[in-house]
């Protein structure tokens, strides 16, 4: 059976060509996502990356079983703090494994120093007269990458990980592993300066005190330095665009944004296109007995949907979406579930992404589930107090005139209160309201306190910071700890839990915010239970 994700050469096509990449990118991403000199801002180039990457590994699973992706995430991870080595350490793979080239990455604006990384760290593969495909002797390899500034970095995050899952007892390559711990060591004495870069990979081992006593590491080394087929061999061809079609054909309409008509982000490509494709090249093992994604495949599935189309989305902060994004999946290590979950947990509140979009796509009801409890203002909730707001507000104004003589303080309190909290929930779902209901799905409250945490108070600047905005979040926070660690039930009120810890929360200012805050049904109870004379608004 013909692979429909691979060309003759044997390398990744992806979901979507690079002209087609190239020509969505041009049309969605803003001017100015590229400097004067036509190269990409890292705000953007991150999102770019994610998604070339995401496009031609996100159905690749590795020999243990997990996601390819999850791979590209650990090896970032170190360099969250530098962003050309955050890029190199996405892409490492990228040009070894697929059809691109530097010259398509130039095309879209990539620095010059990613892109002498990215190919440094990407071993070259060659065909023979024979039509034989033979790859770059392996320390050949390792000894041209410690040439470059960044690289060698890059591929020792890029060993330990691999390292880590070959030591797993069903990993059977020793020689593998033990090539793995050579190259380690070797770029490791380069970026201590204990050699010099250039230095032969055979001459760092016949000078190292341990290594040089183990036959097997001077066997392995002299398998691995010269090959003469490789030598004679010549660079593959250029994929020829001409030689693979896919069945499901993406057309550029001229007027395309990557936006709907009310100006919500729809992405690079849309749900409909990404269906067509995802269907047409994922495997069939990908699929369950639904017809849904599986966990795993997932993964790269969600990377994918979540850098078409937050890629080049900003944050209120000024910070790209996609690290966000990343950092909020990190910490759900095996775990593909909440991992999915995290990169989708901002589809249907800042998209134009549908529910019937995403189960369109492949995943499955429950994941869905998820993330519309991780949705405020979901359009499909039906509260009573938010569907005739005007009614509860004239009847609060009402009552005010009729008290307004009133010695009861707490009652003239009361109303105002009520008054003030139904006339925003005409507007939007009352926040803790909305954290008690994402509570009530346990991988959706997993996901939010972990949102919360990356995206809380250190992400605004003192000047622009909104402190009842960060009191509420860390409420939340607490809130969905105590959820997390089962000190409360699913379903709990946020201010049935903060009145249960009064030496935390016993400031007027918080039981404020709660209040206001709170669940709907609890703000028509509150005026009724002042002045019982007033008409049901429940």
């Amino acid at each position: 059976m013909e692979d429909k994700n691979r060309d003759r050469y044997h390398r990744i096509i992806g979901l979507f060509t690079p002209d087609e990449i190239v020509e969505r990118i041009r049309k969605v991403y803003p001017p100015e996502a590229w400097n004067d000199d036509g190269k990409l801002q890292y705000e953007y180039a991150i999102g770019i990356a994610t998604f070339l990457v995401a496009n031609i590994f996100g159905h690749i699973i590795r020999d243990n079983g997990g996601a390819y992706m999850e791979h590209t995430q650990e090896v970032a991870t170190p360099f969250a703090e530098d962003p050309e080595k955050k890029l190199d350490a996405y892409m490492h793979d990228f040009i070894e494994d697929s059809i691109w080239t530097v010259l398509m990455l130039n095309r879209l604006g990539f620095s010059k120093s990613v892109l002498d990384s990215t190919l440094a760290i990407s071993r070259r593969v060659r065909i023979t007269k024979d039509n034989k495909i033979v790859k770059e002797p392996y320390f050949e390899f390792i000894c041209r990458l410690g040439m470059d500034l960044n690289a060698p970095e890059v591929k020792d995050a890029d060993l330990l990980n691999n390292t880590l899952f070959a030591r797993d007892p069903a990993f059977v390559n020793q020689d593998k592993l033990l090539r793995y711990n050579i190259a380690y060591k070797y770029l490791l004495a380069i970026q201590n300066n204990k050699i010099k870069r250039g230095t032969s990979v055979e001459d760092f081992v016949l000078n190292h005190p341990v290594l040089c006593k183990d036959e097997n590491i001077l066997r392995l080394v002299r398998e691995n330095i010269r090959n003469p087929e490789y030598d004679a061999a010549d660079p593959l061809p250029e994929w020829n665009p001409a030689e693979h079609t896919y069945e499901y054909k993406i057309t550029m309409p001229e007027d395309y944004t990557g936006k709907d008509s009310s100006g919500q982000h729809i992405g690079l490509f849309a749900p409909e296109e990404i269906a067509g494709r995802v269907r047409e090249v994922y495997p069939a093992e990908a699929w369950d007995e639904k017809n849904k994604i599986k966990p795993n495949y997932g993964i790269g599935l969600a990377t994918l949907v979540a850098a078409n189309t937050f890629g080049h989305v900003m944050l209120d902060d000024g910070t790209p979406c996609i690290p966000y994004l990343q950092d909020v999946a990190t910490p759900f290590i095996r775990k593909p579930r909440k991992k999915i979950i995290s990169y989708l947990h901002k589809m249907l509140s800042d998209s134009a992404w549908q529910t019937t979009d995403l189960r369109q796509v492949g995943f499955p009801q429950s994941i869905v589930h998820s993330v519309i409890a991780l949705t405020r203002n979901y359009s499909e909730l039906n509260s009573p107090a938010k569907s005739s707001p005007g009614r509860a507000v004239a009847i609060c104004s009402a009552t005010i005139e009729l008290y307004r003589n009133s010695k009861d303080i707490n009652l003239l309190n009361a109303i105002y209160l009520a008054t003030a909290a139904i006339k925003q929930i005409g507007q939007e779902e009352p926040y803790l309201e909305y954290i008690r209901r994402c509570g009530e799905n346990l991988d959706a409250a997993m996901v939010k306190y972990i949102a919360l945490k990356k995206g809380g108070i250190l992400n605004f600047k003192p000047k622009d910071m909104d402190f009842d905005r960060v009191q509420l979040r860390n409420i939340a926070r607490y809130y969905l700890f105590a959820l997390v660690r089962k000190k409360i039930n699913p379903g709990t009120p946020v201010q049935q839990y903060t009145e249960s810890d009064p030496d935390k929360f016993d400031s007027p200012k918080i039981k404020y915010l709660v209040a206001i805050n709170s669940l709907y049904r609890r703000l028509p109870l509150l005026v009724r239970h002042y002045a019982q004379a007033l008409p049901d608004v429940s």
